[in-house]
């Protein structure tokens, strides 16, 4: 009885395996290259550690590139495969802009049709009173 019970949940747990990986598709980090933006600290710095380990080509924006998350990345792509680069890159100053797409696009092998991602994290940019609960709710009804 026991016997049935475990062999059936084993075809179970099979069965959940098999269509759990079914739909998911990994996508190859071999050529592949991201931009991520706020890669000084939070998601955009875990982001930028993770997919450089996956084995992606990584161009991590950092707004202050001597601060302690930048100097970090920095000693993660000394110890890499050189896939990993840090620039500097206010998202708000056009000038770091373009050097970011000259840098980037510099660094792409030549295709017809080039892939890009980019890793964007969002946050306020509204001095502290001029951002109130109340103009949460004003700009939520909008």
């Amino acid at each position: 009885m026991w016997v049935t019970a475990l062999l059936l949940l084993l075809a179970l747990l099979l069965l959940v395996l098999l269509l759990g990986r079914r739909g998911a598709s990994r996508l190859e980090p071999a050529g592949r290259a991201v931009l991520i933006t706020g890669c000084d600290s939070g998601f955009g710095h875990l982001l930028a550690l993770r997919l450089h380990r996956l084995g992606f080509t990584v161009f991590a924006g950092c707004l202050c590139p001597g601060g302690a998350g930048a100097r970090r990345l920095q000693r993660e792509a000394a110890a890499g495969a050189g896939r990993l680069r840090v620039l500097r890159l206010d998202v708000t100053c056009g000038r770091d802009v373009q050097a970011a797409k000259e840098l980037v696009l510099s660094h792409l092998p030549e295709r017809g049709e080039r892939e890009r991602l980019l890793g964007r994290k969002a946050g306020n940019f509204a001095p502290c009173e001029e951002h109130t609960p109340r103009t949460d709710r004003f700009q939520l009804a909008q």
